[in-house]
């Protein structure tokens, strides 16, 4: 979130050209085309060398900057320009860069204030020009970056986690055709669940200065219903895991990348239903301030518990699953309103012919940050499902549509968050017994940490 609300100001100010050519001495042209022709670990290279010779001189630092900044290395720039503008205070370029550099670090307020100060100085230069047409987007930005803030876990801990408890009201426990009377039909229950998860970053690229963010978690998910009737359909699901997290420039695009190692232990009811080995990656890329986009792609080793015995070849469900698909993101009005797209495909390759699924999702979900912190979010999502080996022929087909409904709000203590969610499910399938209805609705707290 962070590196998408910094985007817009480092795109613009990256644009507008780093130093009039009468500026540079004849040294240092062969720096300024590099960075022209975009080869910018060959101007950084030479600059390099160069400043050994002559570490005072200000066209060099501020050109040193700019093929750092180029490539990633923010803080290295900061602190060239920062020795340039220590050389010669009155250097309107160098205050210009610094103050891209500072936006780059995510150091909006600093930024803000060298553009105003710019533009006090020398109200007619270029790079007032430049800094007057910039600051009113900086400063819309550093309004969506307080918001941003607001939702985001704070930096400077090594550790986050949340505790969500909420009581649930489901009509189809069971997911069964109204008309399966001869299953029992369906069935409604009330249910408490709780969930949480706790991480904690033994290695943290911001903090640590490190070139990934490294780390274990744990997340737990317990299911139990009012009756004791439904205590076989209670659902228990244990997650520790281990992540390697990394966050930088592609050119001037950022960009975020993921990877993680899981094992999942289900229970349903008082037996152990499945244990799951997972890998998930991800890669996100932000080619526009408003729009942002992440492929993924899942996989993991099922072990079911039952044993089929000579059935196994029909009915067993142990075995590889994989999902991979796209992600995108639109930023609307300053983040208050946020569209995402998804589409995922879905194999399924079991032991048993059975349960060898193909799957196809497209979801679309809106999330709106209203007035007194108030947030509304809502989604529908489309899934065909064919069990590609299904008994008796035809292959089964099941078509699932979802739809959610979300609102929330803080508590006035900050610390918790009060929730109510509405979900639909409707199957329509060419098996009947596959046919269903199925509405949940909830109110929840959250406590994060």
């Amino acid at each position: 979130m962070r590196s998408l609300i910094f985007l817009a100001v480092i795109l613009t100010l990256t644009g507008t050209g780093y130093c009039a050519a009468a500026e540079i001495k004849s040294d240092w042209k062969g720096v300024s085309q590099s960075i022209q022709t975009g080869q910018y670990r060959s101007a950084y290279q030479k600059s390099q060398e160069l400043l050994k010779k002559y570490p005072q001189d200000i066209v060099l630092l501020r050109l040193q900057a700019v093929a750092a900044l180029k490539l990633g290395k923010t803080k290295e720039a900061i602190a060239n320009l920062q020795k340039a503008l220590t050389i010669d205070p009155s250097s309107m370029s160098c205050g210009y860069f610094l103050a891209q550099a500072y936006a780059s670090d995510g150091r909006l307020d600093s930024s803000a204030r060298l553009l105003e100060e710019i533009i006090k100085q020398a109200p007619t230069s270029p790079y007032a020009v430049k800094a007057r047409s910039i600051l009113p987007q900086l400063k819309n930005l550093r309004k969506s970056a307080v918001a941003a803030s607001n939702q985001e876990s704070d930096p400077s801990k090594r550790s986050n986690g949340s505790i969500r408890l909420s009581l649930e009201h489901d009509d189809n426990v069971v997911y069964r055709s109204e008309a399966d009377a001869a299953a029992g039909g369906t069935v409604a229950s009330l249910r408490f669940v709780l969930g949480t998860y706790y991480e904690y970053r033994f290695v943290d690229q911001t903090q640590d200065q490190r070139p990934v963010t490294a780390g274990a978690g744990y997340a737990l998910y317990q299911s139990l219903h009012e009756s004791q009737r439904f205590a076989d359909s209670n659902l228990g699901s244990h997650t520790p895991y281990l992540f390697l997290r990394k966050s930088g420039h592609l050119g001037m695009l950022p960009y975020s990348s993921s990877l993680q190692a899981s094992y999942n232990i289900a229970r349903l009811g008082p037996r152990r239903l499945n244990r799951t080995r997972g890998l998930q990656a991800s890669w996100s890329l932000q080619p526009t301030s408003w729009f942002s986009l992440k492929p993924f792609y899942s996989a993991q080793w099922n072990d079911y518990r039952q044993d089929y015995g000579e059935y196994a070849d029909w009915f067993s469900r142990d075995g590889f699953e994989y999902l991979a698909g796209l992600e995108d993101y639109l930023y609307l009005n300053h983040n208050k309103l946020i569209f995402a797209f998804n589409y995922t495909y879905h194999k399924n390759d079991t032991h048993g012919s059975q349960f060898d699924l193909k799957s196809h999702v497209i979801a679309v979900n809106a999330y709106a940050n209203l007035s007194n912190q108030w947030r509304l979010t809502g989604g529908v999502q489309y899934q065909t499902q064919g069990y590609l080996n299904f008994l008796p022929l035809p292959e089964r087909r099941d078509d699932v549509r979802t739809y959610s409904f979300g609102i929330s709000k803080p508590l006035p203590n900050q610390a918790y968050v009060m929730e109510f969610n509405l979900t639909r499910n409707q199957s329509s399938s060419n098996r009947d017994f596959a046919d269903y209805k199925r509405d949940v609705y909830g109110l929840g707290l959250n406590h994060y940490f």
